[in-house]
Parts: C-alpha cells; structure tokens; sequence
C-alpha cells in the first residue's frame, strides 16, 4: 500500500534546518507502508543542508520513497542525491 505524507503538515515550510529532516524520516519509517509519496507541495524554501540530509536518509531507509511537487527544488534535490553516487 502507499502512503502520501505532506511535508507542510509535519515541519515548517521553509527547510533549512537538518532536524527537521529527522523528524520527517520518523514519520516515514513508523509508517507500516513500504511506498511512500513525499508531497513537497507549499514548501517555500529549501537550502542545501536539507536536501543532502534528506538524501542521506533516504538511502538509509527501508522505505521505497518518491517525491512529488518538489517544483523549484528538483535541481537541487538531484544534484544532492548525486553527490552520493559512486
């Protein structure tokens, strides 16, 4: 089954802090859904330290997980998650 978590209904609209992240993956990963839709719709900002922090947690999590409405923030989630690619 698949889940979609709204990102504005758990931490703030504007990303900059890595805990936020992990209050993000905590929700993902005490979910008993293995697919997991990440809405980043209404999220107004978004800086490099979360979009590598939260690259770093997806790879750690047994969850498959996918973004959607990520809109001006695509590149920078790419190149994060590239940053890791070996």
């Amino acid at each position: 089954m698949t889940r979609e978590i709204m990102v504005v209904n758990l931490i703030p609209r504007v990303l900059t802090l890595e805990i936020t992240v992990v209050e993000l993956f905590n929700e993902i990963n005490k979910t008993f859904d293995n697919d997991i839709i990440v809405n980043f719709e209404g999220i107004e900002c978004m800086n490099v330290s979360f979009a590598q922090k939260y690259n770093v947690y997806k790879r750690k999590s047994p969850k498959n997980i996918t973004e959607i409405n990520l809109h001006e923030f695509a590149p920078l989630m790419s190149v994060s998650a590239n940053l890791f690619e070996y």
